[in-house]
This record gives structure tokens, C-alpha cells and sequence, in this order.
């Protein structure tokens, strides 16, 4: 085991020559150890500092340098050695210098944290740093110092610019797109109303239609509704699009609705064989709604559950509070179910889902706009489904048990 000591030369105090020797032997090996721990913390300090890509900067009470590790020196297009020492005012151009200054009062005056955005102009190239300013302490808890440490995000900041850049592009695209539907709309729709408008006064009018033109004008009449809804519910899709809707927010009889929306689409629901249940209407209370929207959105669910059906199946309406402030109104039906690819693709616009082909006419957009409708008046919907057993379409309002005029 190794043994430490200290050796003395002894002088004469005349002369001042060596006329002795004195050997003090002591343990030194606490000492030996600490000594080499702290050998060992600094090498690993350094390891750390000059390891990482990030600005790492001490300073003290008077923007003094007292550590800067060789990312530092880099932003100076320096060496620690260099840079170790000077002042801000020695190391930036007198504007940024006073920027820094300002900033390391505010952290010795309020013993806080900071952080900010930077731009440092590194070997000719300006570049971005995110920079966290915090103070540092003595054992007395004594605010001696101020922390620096900035990580150059220059790249970052040039990704958010071109998404930003890109987002505004795609944005202008999508309102052009929306004033052109909106635009197409009403030019397509004062002909088509006069179209349906002829149509019908000649199945009506005399003399009465041959049996063949009667087919040609139910043809013509089949045609032209189809487009005047198709055009309708484009034109409404551009008018959200824009922000241009506008809603009556009020609260609407559920029962009223469920009535009005079962008058109309019975007769869809007859000819093809499919039966409905509705719940007692004078159990639904009221949403907060406007009426007209709520209206379009469960005819645009009850036909949907009717077209997409199978041979005398049921459509049942189903409802239920979902919270003390929400309720929620479910259309089931027994078609052939939704896989969970096509699940997530369901409110897409123009998404048939591969239906195109099919015996059944679609645009793809109701159900779209239903979402945007009913996201409008603050609610929610969605739909489940299993495979071979049928799809639940779902949407939740904000619930009243009573109109204003009925509450105490």
C-alpha cells in the first residue's frame, strides 16, 4: 500500500543554506482520493461541455466570461481560451452586447429563469437560438452568476416558416376553390329551377303526357332534384368553407323535428320495404340548435339508413343523455355494416366509399357536411359499425329539458 509524505529542508536562518531535512509521514490517501474524485467530476464536466452541440456560457455579476465550451466559441469564431475572460462588449457588435446586458439584469434582478429567441451571426450565416438564461447560485443561495445555454434551431424555425408558407397557400387554394363552388351554385341553379319548374307544369298541364313522355319527365324530374340537392348541399359546403353560414342557435323541439323528418322520409322508407321506429317524441326535450340544420342533418341520416339497407330491413332512432348537458340521437339500421378502414374514411367529401358503381345515387358530401353542421352548433358525431350487422350513426347537442317558456 503506498505511503504519502511530506519533505521539509531545514535552512539556517543566518545563512539561509539547507542544513537539515525533516520527513513528516501522514495518511494521505482520503486526501489522494478526494483529490482524484474531483480529478475525475472535472474531466467529466469537460466530457459534457464540449460533448454537446449546444451554446453553453457562464458569466458573472459584471458579464464577465468565466466558462464557454468550444460550441461558444464557435458562435465567436473563437476558442474557449479566447472567449474565457472577455465581456460581452469585447465579444458582439454594441447593439446585441446592450441586448444582453438587459437580459442578464433581468435574471440577476429577478434570481428567475428566462428564455428567448436569438440570432447570432455565425461564420457569416445568421442563425437561430433558442436560449435559456437562468441565475446561478453560492452556497448561500446568493445570485454570483448568470447561466447561458442556446441550442441553434435555425433549421426548426426554417421548417415552420415553409409549412407556415404552405399552409397559407393551400388556404388561399381551398377559399378560391370555395368561392368557385359557391359561384357555380347559383349560376347552375336559376336554370335548373326553371328546368323542374317546366317539368312540372307539363305532368301537370293539358293535354295530359303520353305514357312515354310521362317517363321522360319523371326521368327529367329524378334528374333535376338530384342536382339541385347535390348543388345545394355544394353550395352550403363553400358557405362553411368561407365562414358565410349563418346559424340561428336556439332551442329546438327534438320531438318537432323527429316528426317533420319522419313525414318525409317515410315514403322513401315504403317503397323500399324498410321499417321505422322512432322513440315517444315528448321524451326528447330539446337542443340547442338551429333548427333548420338539425333538421337536414337526421333526414341526410335517415336516408343514408334507408338507401344503404338491406331487403326489409328497420331504421330505428334511438336517443339518450350522454351527460347532465348532452344528449345524443342514434340512427341504426340492419345493412351490411362498415369495414374500420372505410369507418375513418366516412366523413370524407366526395368519399363513396366504392359505392360509385352501385345501384344507389350519391355525391359523398352529406354526410361531410352533416360533421361540419353539427360541429358548427357545438356538437359531436360519428358512427359504429360492425360488419354483417349494420352501422349506428350518432350526433350529440347541447340538451334542455324544457324551452325558455316552459322552465319556471
Amino acid at each position: 500500500m503506498p505511503v504519502w509524505y511530506d519533505l521539509f529542508r531545514v535552512n539556517d536562518l543566518a545563512t539561509g543554506q539547507p542544513v537539515n531535512f525533516a520527513t513528516i509521514t501522514r495518511d494521505l490517501t482520503e486526501r489522494k482520493r478526494i483529490k482524484q474524485a474531483l480529478a475525475d467530476r472535472t474531466e467529466l464536466l469537460n466530457g459534457v461541455l464540449e460533448g454537446t452541440t449546444d451554446v453553453i456560457l457562464v458569466k458573472d455579476l459584471n458579464g464577465r466570461v468565466l466558462l464557454a465550451n468550444a460550441a461558444c466559441a464557435a458562435v465567436f469564431n473563437s476558442t474557449s481560451e479566447q472567449v474565457v475572460g472577455k465581456t460581452v462588449d469585447e465579444l458582439c457588435p454594441p447593439d446585441l452586447a446592450a441586448t444582453i446586458r438587459q437580459q442578464d439584469e433581468r435574471v440577476i434582478a429577478g434570481g428567475t429563469p428566462i428564455q428567448m429567441e436569438e440570432t447570432f451571426v455565425v461564420t457569416g450565416e445568421a442563425r437561430v437560438f433558442l436560449s435559456l438564461k437562468a441565475p446561478l447560485r453560492d452556497s448561500r443561495r446568493r445570485v454570483v452568476g448568470v447561466l447561458g445555454v442556446s441550442r441553434d434551431i435555425t433549421e426548426r424555425k426554417q421548417i415552420e416558416l415553409a409549412l407556415l408558407e404552405t399552409t397559407a397557400v393551400a388556404e388561399k387554394a381551398n377559399r378560391a376553390k370555395s368561392d368557385f363552388l359557391s359561384s357555380m351554385s347559383h349560376e347552375l341553379r336559376t336554370p335548373l329551377n326553371a328546368i323542374l319548374g317546366f317539368a312540372q307544369l307539363m305532368e301537370s298541364g293539358s293535354p295530359v303526357p303520353t305514357p312515354a313522355q310521362q317517363r321522360s319527365l319523371e326521368q327529367i324530374m329524378k334528374g333535376g332534384w338530384y342536382l339541385l340537392e347535390l348543388i345545394n348541399e355544394l353550395l352550403d359546403l363553400a358557405q362553411i368553407e368561407t365562414g358565410k353560414l349563418s346559424l340561428t342557435q336556439e332551442p329546438v323541439s327534438l320531438a318537432e323535428v323527429m316528426l317533420e323528418c319522419r313525414t318525409m322520409t317515410e315514403p322513401q322508407a315504403d317503397k323500399r320495404g324498410i321499417g321505422m321506429m322512432f322513440p315517444p317524441f315528448e321524451l326528447l326535450g330539446y337542443a340547442d340548435a338551429d333548427r333548420t340544420r338539425v333538421k337536414q342533418v337526421v333526414i341526410n341520416l335517415l336516408s343514408n339508413a334507408i338507401k344503404y339497407n338491406k331487403a326489409q330491413g328497420t331504421v330505428s332512432v334511438e336517443y339518450g343523455l350522454r351527460s347532465p348537458d348532452m344528449i345524443r340521437v342514434s340512427v341504426r339500421d340492419t345493412g351490411e355494416g362498415l369495414a374500420p378502414e372505410k369507418l375513418a374514411q366516412l366523413f370524407q367529401p366526395f368519399n363513396r366509399l366504392g359505392r360509385e358503381a352501385g345501384p344507389e345515387q350519391g355525391t359523398g358530401i352529406g354526410l361531410a357536411l352533416s360533421r361540419r353542421l353539427v360541429e358548427l352548433m357545438g356538437g359531436t358525431i360519428g358512427a359504429d359499425s360492425v360488419v354483417g350487422e349494420g352501422s349506428v350513426f350518432w350526433f350529440e347537442l347541447k340538451w334542455a329539458a324544457a324551452s325558455p317558456a316552459e322552465r319556471p
